[in-house]
C-alpha cells in the first residue's frame, strides 16, 4: 500500500507506524504497520499471514478500489535534550517455538 505525504519531521527515522483500517473487512478494526518514507511517499507492507491482512492481500489483488482508512503515522520522538541510553536489551519471539531440551 502507498500513498503521497509527509511524516512529522519530529519522528525518528525507522519507527514510524500506522494504523490502517479497511472499511469493507470491518469498520472497526484497525491494524498496525511499520511506515517505510521514500521523499514524499510513504509505504506500508502487508504480508498474508493473519486472516484480516490475508482479506486484505486478496481484496487488493481482486482490483476491487480500497476504502482505506489510516490514523498516524506514530512513532518515537526525536529528542536531543535526553542523555543517551547507556545499554539496551532485546527479545525475540515468533511462532513455532517448542521445548529443545527434554
Amino acid at each position: 500500500l502507498s500513498w503521497r505525504g509527509k511524516a512529522p519531521r519530529n519522528l525518528s527515522l525507522g519507527s514510524r507506524w500506522t494504523y490502517v483500517c479497511e472499511e469493507s473487512l470491518s469498520a472497526i478494526q484497525w491494524h498496525p504497520f511499520s511506515v517505510i518514507q521514500s521523499r514524499n511517499e510513504m509505504h506500508v507492507l502487508v504480508k498474508a499471514n493473519g486472516e484480516w491482512s490475508r482479506s486484505l492481500c486478496d481484496l487488493v489483488a481482486s482490483g476491487v478500489p480500497l476504502q482505506l482508512k489510516l490514523e498516524g503515522p506514530y512513532g518515537t520522538p526525536i529528542s536531543f535534550l535526553e542523555p543517551a541510553i547507556p545499554s539496551s536489551s532485546c527479545l525475540g519471539g515468533g511462532r513455532g517455538g517448542h521445548r529443545s531440551l527434554h
